[in-house]
């Protein structure tokens, strides 16, 4: 006789405090999970509002009074300077905080943040999706991913399915490790940013006497090698993945990146020495560069930041 299938857990109600790209996407994820989001609260009520229609939610209010007793999870999806604040002022309502577990997606802090919830009763903990989300951010974006969980040994059990529920892959951190956790999380995701747009301005100006009145701009063409890029690094890691001139140790084409920075773009000069001594290291490390070429380039881009420093600071372009 066949047996009969496990029937899934009931999952707790859910409510999302914050309306904005993280608490959107959560909340629609969960909804989809299997989750009941019976509220949503933010400080624009009409945020609260679209979310609650976007979810089902019963509940949309701009007042922590307002969260449902029957909400046992409760997600903190504020910014990080409120997460304190609004942790103070959950506490403060009536609310069986006992059998809740509230957790913050805050990746810099600690589940300590909560506090004041703790002392309420409830089972706190940091619940940091490792994901860039923009305010249209698909639900999908959870599937796959690493969800970063501190607190204490119940907190975390806690969370284990919780991020397994929203289709990623949950890992410890300690709490000492939270701030060098969002500085790693951070360069990856705003600085990949922070240099595309980077480079498409200095590929803008360089096209600006040429380029076709309805071709690219310098963001549009760089996109498919930054997808190709991103391609190349779900495949290998970063050391193998790494291509261009500095890789190869190719001494005269990084000498006239250098004369190109000096001359039109040299507050742009300071990033790219640091990012490639960085990238000749990691060649380096990773047996892709001879030691003698490596040196030789480090000195290369030594002297021309000791150059720079001689002429002065300049700005980014001419």
């Amino acid at each position: 006789m066949a047996e009969s299938p496990a029937t899934p857990p009931e999952r707790p109600p859910a409510a999302v405090i914050g309306a904005g790209a993280m608490g959107t996407a959560l909340a629609r994820r969960l909804q989809d999970a299997g989750y009941p989001v019976a509220a949503a609260i933010s400080r624009s009520e009409r945020s609260a509002r679209e979310l609650a229609a976007t979810v089902g939610a019963g509940v949309a209010a701009s007042e922590m009074g307002a969260l449902p007793t029957r909400a046992t999870l409760v997600l903190l999806c504020v910014p990080d300077d409120q997460v304190r604040c609004v942790a103070a002022s959950l506490a403060d309502t009536d609310h069986p905080w006992p059998r809740c577990l509230v957790l913050h997606t805050s990746g810099a802090l600690p589940a300590a943040a909560l506090g004041p919830l703790a002392e309420a009763g409830a089972t706190t903990l940091s619940f940091h999706p490792l994901q860039a989300f923009a305010e249209d951010t698909s639900p999908e974006a959870f599937e796959g991913i690493y969800v970063g969980l501190e607190g204490a040994e119940g907190a975390v059990a806690a969370g284990r399915p919780l991020a397994e529920a929203l289709g990623a892959h949950p890992f410890v951190l300690p709490e000492a490790a939270k701030a060098r956790y969002h500085l790693a999380a951070s360069m990856a995701s705003n600085f990949l940013v922070t240099l595309a747009g980077l480079a498409g301005d200095i590929l803008d100006e360089a096209t600006a006497d040429s380029r076709e009145i309805d071709g690219p701009t310098g963001a549009e063409a760089l996109r498919p090698l930054l997808a190709g890029t991103m391609r190349n690094l779900q495949d290998a890691p970063p050391s193998a993945a790494l291509t261009g001139p500095l890789a190869r140790g190719d001494e005269d084409t990084v000498a006239a990146h250098l004369r190109v920075l000096h001359t039109h773009h040299p507050g742009a000069l300071p990033a790219y020495a640091a990012l490639a001594a960085e990238t000749v290291q990691q060649a380096a490390r990773a047996d892709r560069l001879p030691s003698d070429v490596a040196d030789r380039l480090l000195t290369q881009l030594a002297d021309a930041m000791d150059a720079r420093r001689e002429s002065g600071p300049g700005d980014r372009g001419p």
